[in-house]
């Protein structure tokens, strides 16, 4: 399985009202490649010679919604995204201060093994670089949310055995003109965030079952007690997006979000927003987290809300001890040590 990851905007701090939206597009190595094939013909069709991907930028809003038309009529990708603005971030400071505080909790962060020792090294060392300041930092900070939102996408609709030989491996795949952050988020990758209700993962019941299902086998915590984040993941590298459709379709859907939040009156992105706003729902219908630096406001969530839609049928609920297919939950990802 791939996720692919790009942003659309630009993690402005504390001037006027600037949207920023990351993105995740999660799907099959096969997926992908049909919406590659499928790429390669519409450029064409449309005469867009000098375009060999979908690039956000080069797109007027009625091709958007062809795209867009594209992706929402198929089954087999999802997509996930996290939300932030310039009001939210509050200023430069305040999201050097957020790094402190980042730094503080992986300078307490408990190493057992020779490995940890090193993860956690890296991380202070990248947290004390002064190339990772401000919207590097800010992106940085917000990937390990949308990983989590995008893997939960990938657990619970892909978990049928059909499904079992893709989910053996998922990689992330990030556009790298956000390098820099991809080497704190591989080693920072959720060792830091322990018991953050937004880092719970529901994973399918039955694959416990014998044969135990692969990807968990190698996720489980050696004491029983929920997952390792790190494990879930084979991989996580920065590519180009040119040879890449899983980031091509994030970039797609972080601009259609973007846009949907900077113009609510335009017709054309409301309805490209609609088209996508069924594979972006989750628990609830959430279609994306909000990122701020401080606590949110209620104003802050309301402002927001409009855009969820409604929870999938096939979303997985708690578990209640019922023996219902659809009631199973793993517990919390978090706290664990490197």
């Amino acid at each position: 399985m791939k996720i692919g990851v790009d942003a659309s905007g630009t993690f402005a701090m504390g001037e006027g009202f600037e949207p920023t939206v990351t993105a995740a597009a999660i799907g099959s190595t096969s997926t992908f490649e049909e919406i590659a094939g499928w790429t390669r013909d519409t450029l064409k069709r449309w005469g867009e010679h000098k375009l060999t991907e979908l690039h956000a930028k080069e797109l007027s809003a009625g091709k958007f919604h062809e795209v867009c038309d594209m992706l929402g009529s198929r089954d087999d990708l999802r997509l996930a995204a996290v939300i932030t603005d310039s009001q939210l971030m509050r200023s430069a400071a305040a999201v050097a201060r957020h790094r402190e505080r980042q730094r503080e909790l992986a300078e307490a962060t408990r190493a057992t093994t020779d490995e940890g020792h090193r993860r956690r090294a890296a991380v202070l060392a990248l947290l004390d670089d002064p190339k990772l300041r401000g919207p590097a930092y800010a992106f940085g900070a917000t990937l390990p949310v949308l990983v989590v939102l995008a893997l939960q996408q990938a657990l619970v609709r892909f978990r049928r055995d059909a499904d079992r030989d893709d989910m053996t491996t998922i990689e992330l795949l990030v556009d790298s003109e956000l390098a820099r952050t991809v080497e704190y988020t591989s080693g920072a990758l959720l060792p830091i965030i322990g018991g953050d209700p937004r880092f719970t993962l529901l994973v399918p019941k039955e694959w416990s079952d014998e044969p135990m299902h692969p990807l968990l086998l190698r996720a489980n915590h050696p004491d029983g007690e929920g997952l390792r984040p790190q494990e879930l993941l084979s991989a996580i590298e920065y590519v180009d997006s040119k040879e890449h459709a899983c980031v091509q379709v994030a970039d797609i859907a972080a601009a259609v979000v973007r846009r949907r939040i900077l113009d609510p009156s335009n017709a054309e992105w409301r309805a490209s927003f609609d088209l996508l706003q069924p594979l972006l729902a989750g628990a609830d219908g959430r279609c994306f987290e909000i990122f701020s630096i401080s606590p949110l406001r209620e104003d802050q969530v309301s402002m927001y809300s409009h855009l969820h839609g409604s929870q999938p049928p096939w979303w997985l609920a708690p578990s209640t001890g019922s023996a219902s297919a659809n009631c199973y939950q793993e517990p919390a990802v978090g706290p664990f040590t490197v």
